[in-house]
């Protein structure tokens, strides 16, 4: 009896021992599998972090050491090529210059070169403004574009940790890399349309170039009568000079053209002061640059086109001294037939 029973004890205490080992090797078993997963879970938080830092301060990023990234949706291979036909087909941009922007800016820069051409083209169609056909504005402003090509850079781990709080091991180093590449880019200057001017605006500009050749008449003739004076003195006392004789009968006939044309203008005829003053018209349609190619009158017209002349260039002179005309004018010499821009 108490040798089965020592026999049955030793059974216990063998069976005991492999519970006991099985355990241990669950446990172990256990611990490997958790460290496995901390691992797994270290990696992943290592990825998720380098590409959070590299969103943060690598290619296209809003950080300190890189540029900023568009979060606007992928533009796929099909929508880029129906892109480039339109620029190339419907605007007739020479294909070369696209391949530039697409080259330097990618799809994205292409495809704002598409929305602002159609954005021009849609209004142009109005018919409500004036300017050149939509290919050849497009065009000129691929042309002028600025182009900034693609940089490579290296992170400044220094400053991201400083920035971050904490130091970067070089494990997350090496899954960010060494450097980082800044895409190229490509900046347009959005065309800008000019409206067509209404009727009433257009009148309202020819009254203003009325009115202010009027008040250049009567200034002008001030001056010019006041000269006449001057050389009728001189002529008290001595004989006038060939040049004299000139400039007397020049003031002599711009006078009787002044006083002709404020007559006209009280019978509301402008033209002849539009004639004598052209440079007003001029001068304002170049202000209002809306008002370019707008339909001013035949007669408007080719009264602004007038230009003033005068015997010769001594003469031209003596008259811009006497303070009727002025610097910068431009007369003919109709002693040689060629224009004269007059000097200080």
């Amino acid at each position: 009896m108490g040798m089965w029973q020592g026999i049955s004890q030793g059974l216990d205490a063998v069976e005991q021992r492999k519970l006991n080992q099985a355990e241990l090797d669950i446990r172990k078993r256990a611990n490997e599998r958790a460290e496995e997963s901390f691992q797994l879970d270290k990696l992943t938080t290592r990825t998720t972090l380098a590409k959070q830092l590299r969103e943060l301060y690598g290619s296209g990023s809003g950080g300190s050491t890189g540029s900023s990234k568009s979060k606007s949706p992928k533009i796929t291979s099909s929508e880029n090529k129906n892109n480039f036909q339109i620029l190339t087909q419907r605007f007739e941009i020479d294909p070369e210059q696209v391949t530039k922007v697409y080259a330097t800016g990618g799809a994205k820069a292409v495809a704002k070169a598409v929305e602002i051409a159609n954005n021009y083209s849609e209004k142009f169609r109005t018919g409500s403004y004036t300017g050149s056909e939509p290919n050849i504005i497009i065009g000129q402003m691929l042309e002028s574009a600025l182009y900034t090509d693609p940089e490579t850079l290296e992170y400044d781990w220094d400053k991201i940790s400083a920035e971050i709080g904490v130091p970067l091991d070089d494990a997350l180093r090496t899954m960010m890399g060494e450097n980082y590449t800044v895409p190229g880019a490509v900046s347009f200057e959005t065309p800008a349309l000019i409206e067509k001017p209404s009727l009433t605006d257009l009148a309202d500009v020819k009254k203003l170039a009325v009115s202010n050749s009027l008040q250049m008449a009567k200034k002008e003739k001030r001056s010019v009568f006041s000269r006449v004076n001057q050389l009728a003195k001189i002529q008290e006392s001595r004989t006038l000079t060939s040049l004299e004789e000139q400039e007397r009968e020049w003031l002599t006939e711009r006078g009787g053209q002044i006083k002709s044309a404020i007559e006209s203008h009280k019978e509301e005829v402008y033209d002849p002061l539009i004639g004598l003053y052209g440079s007003s018209m001029e001068d304002l349609l170049d202000y209002y640059n809306q008002f370019e190619g707008a339909p001013i009158g035949p007669s408007f017209f080719e009264a602004s086109q007038t230009i003033q002349t005068v015997p010769n260039r001594a003469v031209a002179l003596s008259l811009m001294q006497a303070d009727i005309l002025q610097p910068g004018m431009t007369v003919r010499n109709l002693e040689t037939g060629k224009l004269i821009k007059l000097e200080e």
